[in-house]
């Protein structure tokens, strides 16, 4: 029902004025920081850093990065993955799942993959790590469901990494060998013992890396052709592991909480300062648009004050005024006043009879159109004036008409520009559909046989009512006018 780009700029102002609001929030209110950090910009977000973290390289590094999480208050929040985006595109063509959960632009230490084709889940904080991939409740290894050569089965392992020291402790699938046998310990001699050319099978084992052997040693399973029977070994090399990696992961999680709770407690905070900010921007705003209506109530008094003083002729003067100028909803008063007090005056008539007319026109009792400037196109001044008509206004008229939807598009197109010109300037560009609006209920109001000028005046009508109420409601003045900038 309205033009497309009456629509755009409707729909750029709304989204604006959400971000906008409330509108002493963005100046006077600071995001939600704990002592010593600060923010560091990404392409699509921030994150925070303790500021003795920050460094230029730190801040370039992070300057090309986008997260693919929520954006809470300019911040990272919840789970998401970081990187430049031609890593993100790695990640998603080979769907992948690398996941970190972050909490008002800190990353809490948790995060989830599955790039070694299990899931696993890693702690990190404070120095420490634990890491499980692939692992139950029971730490139940796998080697994988089906055991063939080549077969992608995830791999349990499990991280540990605390005091300086690294344990990496993984379920091992390869296939056999029988090169450089003279190299060889005696573990993978009874491995790959039978292996040859033209006998290749996979062998199974547990591996285990450190600190001080980062390539790690592979233990062979009882039987290194399966893994049946494995488990022992696996729970053997484990040895104190899992229990020393739970108290880690405690450790990591107790801080993880109190971490939470200070950032939990100053968004609070800040969230309290952004809902007073808010309460105070509405109030401020109930004020203005209280005192206008006072003003515009007042003044309405006392322009029917001033109609006792004239006679019937200043009166049916005054309202052809009136109606010249668009000022509708006073023409309608000084008519009904002319009736009333001179009701066997013959300009009553004339005046009854423009009053009924003016109540039947397509949108004439629409008080939201009646209540502000309108008529662009030439009123008529006198009942003598109305019978003057020449083809050629007529047919200007009609053509008029005919175009009215591509007039529509011409003036509504002339606002959404002025609204591109002046980008982030709320009541400019709100100023500017409001002069849009209020030509376009012109066209249609001059065109009452056009079959959806009823429906245009009646939709324009309530866009200006409620672009008129935003509008004022974000302006120093308390008011705005439909000017086209």
């Amino acid at each position: 029902m309205v033009g497309r780009c009456v629509r755009l700029l409707a729909g750029a102002l709304a989204v604006l004025f959400v971000t906008q609001a409330p509108v002493g929030a963005q100046t006077t209110t600071p995001l939600p920081l704990l002592p010593n950090e600060v923010i560091v910009p990404m392409q699509n977000c921030a994150m925070v850093f303790p500021g003795a973290a920050v460094t230029p390289e730190v801040r370039a590094t992070y300057a090309k990065m986008l997260w693919t999480g929520a954006c809470r208050y300019g911040l990272i929040d919840g789970w998401g993955v970081m990187g430049e985006q031609s890593t993100l595109d790695s990640i998603r063509e080979q769907h992948l799942n690398l996941d970190s959960q972050a909490f008002y632009g800190r990353l809490t230490g948790l995060s989830r993959s599955n790039a070694f084709g299990g899931n696993s889940v890693t702690w990190t904080a404070g120095g420490k790590l634990v890491s499980y991939d692939g692992l139950d409740d029971a730490m139940t290894p796998r080697w994988g469901a089906f055991m063939t050569a080549g077969d992608p089965a995830p791999t349990s392992l499990m991280i540990m990494y605390g005091g300086g020291a690294y344990r990496r402790v993984a379920t091992s699938k390869a296939d056999c060998t029988y090169f450089d046998r003279d190299k060889w310990d005696a573990e993978a001699k009874r491995a790959n013992k039978g292996c040859g050319q033209g006998a290749q099978f996979p062998i199974y084992g547990v591996t285990v890396s450190t600190n001080t052997d980062t390539t790690g040693v592979t233990t062979y399973c009882p039987d290194p052709r399966t893994y049946v029977g494995c488990e022992g070994l696996w729970r053997q090399q484990l040895g104190t592991m899992v229990a020393d990696a739970a108290t880690i992961k405690a450790e990591i999680v107790a801080k993880m909480e109190l971490d939470h709770a200070a950032i939990a407690a100053t968004v609070q905070a800040y969230e309290t300062q952004l809902a007073a900010a808010d309460a105070a921007a509405k109030h401020a705003a109930a004020e203005r648009a209280a005192a206008a209506q006072a003003a515009q109530d007042q003044a309405m008094a006392d322009f029917r004050a001033s109609l006792a003083a004239k006679n019937a002729g200043q009166l049916f003067a005054l309202a052809d005024e009136l109606r010249t100028k668009g000022d509708d909803d006073r023409a309608r008063e000084v008519l009904r006043t002319l009736v009333s007090r001179f009701p066997d005056h013959p300009l009553s008539v004339t005046a009854a009879q423009q009053l009924s007319a003016m109540s039947s026109a397509p949108g004439g009792a629409s008080m939201a159109s009646a209540s502000r400037p309108a008529a662009s196109a030439p009123a008529v001044t006198s009942t003598s004036a109305a019978s003057r008509s020449s083809s050629s206004a007529a047919g200007a008229a009609s053509g008029m008409c005919a175009g009215a939807a591509a007039e529509e598009e011409r003036l509504g197109q002339l606002a959404y520009q002025s609204g591109q010109n002046h980008p982030g300037e709320a009541r400019t560009a709100m100023e500017s559909l409001l002069w849009a609006v209020q030509e376009i209920e012109n066209l249609y109001r001059s065109c009452p046989g056009n079959p959806e000028s009823a429906g245009k005046l009646q939709v324009y009508g309530d866009l200006y009512t409620s672009t008129m109420t935003t509008c004022s409601a974000i302006s120093s003045t308390g008011t705005c006018q439909a000017v086209l900038h």
